[in-house]
């Protein structure tokens, strides 16, 4: 279904939505609307200037391309009780996410700004996987996600790709938290995804360690962030800790003779985990890495970029000093990279 024209009332809600303000003269809503016929189009003219990140407070990464969105938006796409419905018409039940309660049946617009779980970077970066499939004529698209947690980009990458017409789908999730296991494997479900196209692996990734153990998650709708590790640390989780299987990344690369999509959000281990593999004989076509340090930013782009991988998303995680200990750095927004090998 093609997408409607914008309009000036589009133009009109972006100055107000987006902007907060007025249009400098009404002329500016007809020029506007005929120079960005799309309205995709038109809305990224909005979000990429200095006026709207300066109201944001964070930039906007140059590269993002926000019209790929309207080629996977779902127009029949509504709301359905007890679940957040995204713009492409997939559904997160509102007990998987404990700040999904508030947004009970709602449907997100398109993730601009990001949605419930996920970054306008990592969102770009799942569906440009999938087009990049179709565009070469692949019938199959195979996806895997370390550290998938309840396997947000799993489902986003399964349903993008069926959108497509791709139905050869094989989808692996990688979680040591058997929780997290239990509320992936619903979430998959929940999105029309069975057994037959899926494969959960409950194990850490920890490189270098032959056995490790992870926290015991009280809470799961709210504790993603926890990282295996070979020993506990010495300050434990309230809730103690649990012997977890481990996982190679080449183990888990085995499971399938090529990825299309791998996924890294271990909170830590990422560039790790690329350490203990061949970047130049990786039988994966591209590659989605969340960072929550500079120094795996960095180390990310010298390792894949020395193998010859083409980056085609950076944006680098935000940090701020603490005002009180200056020592101390928070992160304020996690980073994102999305490679493409191009031996594949």
């Amino acid at each position: 279904m093609a997408e409607r024209r914008s309009t000036p009332e589009d133009v009109y809600l972006c100055y107000r939505m987006l902007l907060g303000r007025e249009p400098e003269y009404p002329q500016a809503m007809i020029a506007r609307a005929m120079q960005y016929p799309s309205r995709t189009a038109l809305v990224s003219s909005f979000i990429h200037t200095l006026e709207f990140q300066l109201r944001l407070g964070a930039p906007i990464c140059p590269g993002l391309d926000v019209a790929l969105m309207a080629e996977f938006a779902d127009p029949e796409a509504v709301g359905v009780e007890g679940f957040v419905t995204d713009f492409m018409g997939g559904i997160t039940h509102t007990s998987l996410l404990a700040w999904a309660l508030e947004r009970n049946g709602q449907l997100e617009m398109a993730p601009v700004l990001g949605n419930l779980f996920g970054s306008l970077p990592e969102w770009l970066s799942v569906l440009g996987a999938v087009k990049d499939a179709v565009d070469r004529g692949r019938g199959r698209f195979a996806v895997a996600e370390i550290g998938a947690g309840w396997g947000p980009w799993l489902a986003v990458a399964g349903r993008a790709a069926r959108r497509k017409g791709l139905g050869d789908l094989r989808l692996i999730g990688v979680e040591p938290a058997p929780e997290l296991c239990a509320s992936m494997k619903r979430h998959l479900s929940d999105n029309g995804f069975d057994a037959s196209v899926v494969t959960l692996v409950e194990a850490a990734v920890v490189p270098g360690a032959q056995a490790a153990q992870h926290p015991m998650l009280a809470h799961p709708s709210l504790e993603f962030g926890h990282r295996s590790t070979a020993r506990p640390v010495k300050a434990p989780p309230a809730d103690g800790w649990r012997a977890v299987e481990t996982i190679t990344l080449g183990e888990v690369m085995a499971l399938e003779p090529e990825l299309d999509l791998l996924v890294l959000t271990t909170g830590g281990e990422e560039a790790a985990m690329l350490a203990e593999v061949d970047l130049t004989t990786l039988k994966a076509r591209s590659l989605m890495a969340a960072t929550h340090d500079r120094q795996t930013d960095f180390t990310l782009w010298d390792r894949l970029s020395k193998a010859g991988w083409r980056n085609a998303i950076y944006q680098p995680c935000e940090v701020r000093q603490d005002s009180d200990d200056l020592s101390v750095t928070h992160i304020v927004r996690d980073g994102c990279q999305y490679w493409v090998n191009p031996r594949l």
